[in-house]
């Protein structure tokens, strides 16, 4: 308790130096608040640039230059299915129907339905869609014979919502050199579970009068022995961070790269990535953030070698108080832990009003805080410690010869 007392009388009675120290650690460990603040919303910012610029990415053909009326394998579309770095998966294909029986060699130059075998209605540009009850977008993601068709088909078809359509389906057949053609129907009996209508300055862009379930075509293609292939697929990144992660899944899956002097084909076998802008932004935030965390650390050091600094000066000009508290008997043991005790206390202070300031700011957190101002402190106590053996280095004999 006496060295406690002490240590307070001292800190009034040198009330300049202890408000210059105040200042200085408050000041000192302010900054090296900022400096973490500074780097943390950098980071935050980041992260939300890897939320708010989407990354795309759709199947063409190897040279990049079509990515609709594609011939897409099975395989390719499964890659894509199960790839969890992806989200918004749209595959579509055409499908040809018709409610009676024609060759289908001319089912496109008859009175025909061209439909979309798809997973999802944004395959199409009609957004108003009335579902029947209990039905939903999600259900073109199952294999029951289900569809969604247009108003003027619906009026056409004089039916309505939640009644089966009979319908021929034109199944496809892929030759050797990928060329789709039709050679076979069968009828089907699908239930109608909702319609669509444009406005009359709307159109279509894919011009579809029936949106089915791409599982429910590629299964009844199935039974009659046949590969039903996706002619169009696209999807979007879950964390457009992870684009090269995606690329190498991909990659080896059968993936390839786009090559812009291959031979011109309709297969579906690249990928192209819409991601120039992501990568240019978030580029310039990952070398913004690297050269914080290089840099922060010797801004930290510097800043903590200042403390010492500051310390000690102030330590040489008490020289000869601590020469007299040793004459008058104390130990230098006794006589450090007083110094010392009095940089804490106000250095305390200041760590403390910064890390409130810190707070306020919306910066560093209370455990980050604490680590910072343990650091300060720290230099404090060696700063005061080395001064302390620098002052003793002077014998206490020649010392008072010098003071007399």
């Amino acid at each position: 308790m006496f060295i406690f007392r002490t240590a307070v009388e001292n800190i009034r009675r040198h009330k300049r130096k202890s408000i210059l120290f105040f200042m200085a650690c408050l000041l000192l460990s302010l900054i090296m608040q900022v400096i973490l603040i500074n780097l943390q919303v950098t980071e935050r910012e980041y992260l939300e640039i890897r939320r708010s610029i989407p990354v795309t990415g759709r199947v063409t053909n190897l040279t990049g230059t079509s990515s609709s009326r594609l011939v897409i394998p099975e395989k390719n579309i499964a890659a894509i299915e199960n790839c969890d770095f992806l989200k918004d998966k749209l595959y579509q294909a055409p499908v040809w129907f018709t409610n009676h029986e024609i060759d289908s060699k001319d089912v496109r130059m008859n009175n025909s339905y061209y439909g979309l075998a798809t997973n999802s209605a944004e395959a199409t540009s009609y957004k108003e869609i009335t579902w029947l009850e209990g039905e939903s977008e999600k259900s073109l993601s199952d294999e029951e014979l289900k569809i969604i068709v247009s108003k003027p088909l619906l009026e056409a078809e004089n039916t309505s919502l939640g009644k089966d359509l009979d319908l021929y389906i034109h199944y496809q057949h892929c030759d050797a050199y990928d060329v789709i053609s039709y050679d076979f129907s069968k009828q089907h009996t699908f239930r109608i579970i909702g319609f669509y209508t444009a406005n009359d300055n709307e159109q279509d862009r894919q011009g579809a009068d029936i949106l089915v379930p791409y599982k429910a075509i590629t299964a009844l293609h199935k039974e009659e022995g046949r590969r039903y292939l996706m002619d169009g697929a696209s999807f979007s990144l879950v964390d457009p961070a992870e684009i090269n992660a995606v690329k190498e899944e991909m990659k080896k899956t059968g993936y390839l790269s786009i090559a812009p002097g291959a031979v011109p084909s309709r297969k579906g076998n690249a990928l192209l990535f819409e991601d120039s802008t992501f990568i240019k932004t978030a580029t310039n935030f990952e070398d913004n953030i690297r050269l914080n965390k290089i840099f922060l650390p010797v801004l930290l050091g510097a800043l903590l070698v200042v403390i010492y600094l500051l310390v000690n000066m102030l330590m040489q000009s008490r020289r000869e108080e601590y020469l007299l508290y040793r004459v008058m008997g104390m130990r230098r043991r006794s006589v450090g832990v007083l110094f010392c005790l009095e940089h804490i206390l106000i250095a305390l202070g200041g760590v403390i009003v910064s890390l409130i300031l810190s707070m306020i700011m919306g910066g560093t957190s209370w455990m980050q805080g604490a680590i910072l101002s343990l650091l300060v402190l720290l230099c404090i106590c060696v700063g005061t410690m080395i001064a302390l053996v620098s002052i003793g280095r002077n014998s206490l004999m020649l010392a008072v010869q010098k003071n007399d």
